[in-house]
């Protein structure tokens, strides 16, 4: 890593390598939120699936947390074996509407709170705008871009507030002649 900053700061110069660094920390930041994030749905699907009694609720809420990784879609697909169980298995309605209710409940405050509150610190995006960018980035490049959509954005971002600058000092000593 530190090689690669000496390359770039002596290739590029200083402000490059500031835009080079926001993005390392940038992206540092997200992995770390969603780690976080990962690990708190684990936690409390796990618990949750416990307390209402359902079988290998490990495995499910690994998956759970796993899902994460593809935002909304991940939540839809990973609740599909629990209900399954729930409903074929164990021929419970009541158990198959607690499945729902827990999972539900934690995506809901996962989803709409908990992770645009860390994902904006970390990478400073509004939670509006990193939803249209996953819709924008799903429908290009489809589930690596639903995947891939909020730190690409974060890259972007700090690309365009930082290569303004840079561009508009490259120009002055030109506009001088």
């Amino acid at each position: 890593r530190s090689s690669l900053k000496k390359f770039i700061y002596y290739t590029l110069g200083q402000p490059y390598l500031n835009v080079f660094i926001q993005i390392y920390e940038m992206s540092i930041g997200y992995i770390k939120g969603l780690l976080i994030i990962i690990l708190l749905v684990t936690i409390l699907t796990y618990i949750g699936f416990k307390i209402v009694g359902l079988e290998y609720s490990i495995i499910f809420a690994i998956l759970s947390g796993l899902a994460y990784i593809v935002p909304y879609i991940g939540s839809v697909i990973a609740i599909i074996p629990p209900l399954f169980l729930a409903i074929a298995v164990n021929k419970s309605l009541l158990l198959t509407l607690e499945v729902g209710v827990v999972f539900i409940s934690i995506h809901f405050i996962i989803g709409n709170i908990v992770a645009p509150l860390i994902f904006s610190k970390t990478i400073n995006i509004n939670p509006l705008f990193a939803l249209v960018a996953i819709i924008f980035f799903g429908e290009l490049y489809g589930i690596l871009g639903i995947i891939f959509a909020i730190p690409i954005t974060g890259i972007i971002m700090i690309v365009y507030k930082n290569f303004e600058p840079i561009l508009k000092n490259r120009r002055e000593p030109n506009d001088k002649l």
